[in-house]
């Protein structure tokens, strides 16, 4: 069956040879299949489009196509519109993929029990600093992120809301639609929000371990979970419910802490209660992080680490928290248009 791998990039010169390298070793014949890898870039400058034309001299089956929106979604639906493919997998450029990853996605679409199906992530550090080990252990954990794709256990297939990147047939797509260019940031959860309303399944594939690099740095993780708050509030908007209970979690927690803090300005009743507050949130995220560095090897068992573990927990809440809450006023309340102004980059 002939397949279709749309990778969306701009700026992934760290990370592209890593992930291309891991979808051609595939156990899949690209060859034999007249399959194709469109890598659609939005015009990097970091010499991504270097690495990705040196591997078209190699493979003939990969090719780039122009994005001409560095936007993500916007090269998906360019993507879209040029695959040939009977089944089309996304991919990220961030990310490397088990040998059986395309054939499995293939084999289970084969059996019709879902629209969309995909694997769950194995959340690894951006570099080898510490700081960036500290970002990935909170990413995999529940009480970072939940219990989500990002940390779900091995074992059987199971229906979900949501996986990573998502494959789907073409009839699929073709009857639901691309992707709505309005959400710059989750496209994906839009998506299959459309997909379950029109009565379709979502399927994930716990074995099929995606590596995942996680951001490297505080700022760069704050704000992708920023933008993950606030764009969650334009897909409640679209479909006039919430995605999950579980989102409203961070923003209720920051929004106690912004009321606490502002009262104790002016009433040590008040002060007390925010101390009582923050010590009912610090206590449980200290016991967590040290239960994290009592499983970690003894030569990374260290104070600073433990620290930093702690500090990732606090940054994941409050941005996805404060950016829910940014959202929920822009997007619910005023309902503004003028969304994109709230991005500070437009990569991944």
């Amino acid at each position: 069956m002939k397949v279709s791998i749309l990778i969306p990039t701009f700026q992934e010169g760290r990370y592209i040879t890593r992930c291309l390298n891991s979808i051609i070793t595939n156990e899949y014949d690209f060859f034999g299949t007249d399959s194709e890898i469109l890598v659609i870039d939005g015009h990097s400058t970091d010499g991504t489009r270097d690495i990705v034309a040196g591997f078209i001299e190699r493979y003939p089956f990969v090719k780039m196509i122009d994005n001409p929106d560095i936007v993500q979604v916007v090269g998906l639906n360019v993507g879209l519109k040029l695959a040939t493919g009977d089944i089309i997998i996304r991919c990220d450029a961030h990310s490397e993929y088990p040998r059986n990853y395309v054939s499995e996605l293939v084999a289970w679409h084969a059996k019709g029990l879902a629209a969309n199906i995909g694997g769950c992530w194995v959340t690894l550090p951006g570099d080898d600093s510490i700081r960036a080990q500290a970002i990935a252990e909170v990413m995999r954990h529940p009480v970072g992120v939940g219990l989500t794709y990002r940390t779900a256990p091995e074992g059987k297939e199971r229906f979900v809301d949501t996986v990573p990147f998502g494959s789907w047939k073409r009839e699929t797509i073709e009857s639901v639609g691309p992707f709505d260019e309005e959400f710059i940031r989750a496209q994906d959860l839009e998506h299959n929000m459309r997909l379950r309303a029109r009565g379709e399944k979502i399927l994930m594939l716990p074995w099929l371990r995606i590596r995942y690099y996680a951001r490297e740095s505080y700022d760069k993780a704050a704000s992708m979970f920023y933008q993950y708050g606030y764009w969650k509030n334009k897909v409640n908007r679209k479909f006039g419910t919430i995605c999950s209970l579980r989102q409203l979690i961070p923003p209720l927690f920051v929004l106690g802490l912004i009321t606490l803090a502002i009262g104790a300005c002016c009433s040590p009743v008040i002060t007390g209660l925010l101390i009582a507050y923050l010590a009912l949130y610090i206590v449980p995220i200290l016991a967590f992080s040290l239960l994290i560095i009592f499983q970690q090897p003894p030569e990374r068992r260290s104070f600073g680490f433990f620290l930093l573990i702690a500090i990732a927990f606090f940054m994941t809440h409050f941005s996805y928290g404060f950016g829910y809450i940014m959202g929920f006023i822009n997007i619910i309340l005023l309902r503004r248009k003028d969304l994109a102004k709230n991005l500070t980059n437009h990569t991944r």
